[in-house]
């Protein structure tokens, strides 16, 4: 599978979450290490030039929702983005662990917190990405 380059997608909206899920396919294939990635996208769906990487330790902390939402808050902006697209990316099978889920329910509220329309969460893993639904959270 080829990583599509930025000039060749940059006008393909992803106005449904099956678009979003296949260019999270595209980009990020299976998972190599246990981090976030942030894309985003503009008023009309379409990808903007910026997909993050960010560092998360083995288990969200004390203060790690009000930091992410403070910093996430910050790169929204500064990406003049309309939505972003959250995929947690880690070792292992697609079930989803405690951690998996202390972390997705982390990301959805510091979203929330921040003002953030979030696409998603996903989750990135061994066999691939899926997405991951309110109610894969309780």
């Amino acid at each position: 599978m080829t990583i599509p380059r930025f000039d060749d997608v940059r006008d393909a909206p992803l106005a449904t979450d099956e678009e979003v899920l296949q260019r999270a396919e595209l980009l990020l294939g299976h998972a190599i290490r246990r981090q976030l990635w942030l894309m985003f996208l503009d008023e009309y769906d379409r990808q903007l030039p910026l997909l993050m990487p960010t560092y998360v330790p083995r288990r969200p902390g004390p203060g790690h929702q009000e930091n992410y939402a403070r910093v996430l808050g910050v790169l929204f902006e500064d990406a003049e983005a309309d939505s972003m697209v959250v995929a947690y990316e880690r070792r292992g099978t697609e079930a989803l662990s405690s951690v998996d889920r202390a972390w997705l329910q982390l990301v959805r509220d510091a979203c929330a917190h921040a003002g953030i329309r979030l696409r998603g969460p996903l989750l990135v893993h061994d066999g691939g990405i899926r997405w991951i639904a309110p109610d894969d959270l309780v």
